[in-house]
């Protein structure tokens, strides 16, 4: 895979993950805090979904929208109290009972229990870490890549390849489509490179430089343009041995 493949694909996972985790530490701060400050001295109640309605809207630019209401109904400090709730899913229905902490100095003010708020959160800032985590290793991995590349660029034993051509790689796709590689060969040896930019294109005849590791010839890079490379996705192959 091309450098910059890897690259992108981490600073999206990363930034989805940071956006995730931030999500869930706004919530926690916001809606945390309300609930701490009411669970503090509350009561646990069982309140009953009375009615659930829908309300249409439309916005500035004239697009509909739906507003889902629910309500509640319980008894409190000896009277009955019907109230609209905060935190909804679909999955509600009249006559549903649902468990509420109901502070005790107000009746009126009440929150739902911890796990109606923590488990979104947890889910949110759980989520965040996997991502997080992905596009970490990804950047690992594009940083890896460039170091072995550099060191490869200034320890590499370099020889020069005859462009036998370009092939198409269905092993290795981008946007659905496979991959185009150079195919060179030096002496007896065949080399593959990896995915090829439109500005790598090269013609059958043309010559490429390929830097290989002075211990191991199975590990080399292309050096293109001096200014791109494209890391292998196979070792060299004997001429011989690879099919027309």
């Amino acid at each position: 895979m091309h450098k910059k493949v890897f690259k992108i694909i981490g600073i999206i996972f990363f930034c989805i993950g940071l956006l995730l985790g931030t999500i869930a530490l706004i919530l926690y701060a916001t809606l945390g805090h309300n609930h701490r400050r009411i669970a503090r001295d509350s009561d646990r109640v069982t309140a009953i979904i009375t009615s659930i309605t829908t309300q249409p809207s439309v916005d500035a630019d004239g697009h509909r929208s739906y507003n889902r209401r629910v309500y509640v109904e319980y008894e409190a400090g000896g009277v009955v109290i019907n109230a609209p709730l905060r935190w909804t899913n679909t999955g509600m229905f009249v006559g549903q009972p649902i468990d509420i902490l109901v502070n005790r100095q107000n009746p009126h003010e009440f929150v739902m229990t911890w796990a109606a708020y923590w488990i979104p959160v947890g889910i949110l800032l759980g989520l965040g870490v996997i991502f997080g985590s992905i596009g970490t290793g990804f950047l690992i991995a594009n940083r890896r890549k460039q170091r072995k590349f550099r060191w490869l660029l200034e320890y590499g034993t370099p020889i020069w390849a005859n462009v036998l051509g370009t092939e198409e790689n269905w092993n290795i796709r981008i946007n659905g489509q496979p991959a185009t590689v150079l195919v060179a060969a030096h002496g007896h040896m065949q080399f593959v490179s990896g995915p090829l930019d439109n500005n790598d294109l090269m013609t059958i005849g043309e010559h490429v430089k390929v830097l290989l590791h002075p211990d191991n010839a199975n590990k080399y890079v292309f050096d293109i343009h001096n200014e791109s490379f494209l890391t292998p996705h196979q070792p060299p192959a004997p001429l011989n041995t690879v099919s027309n």
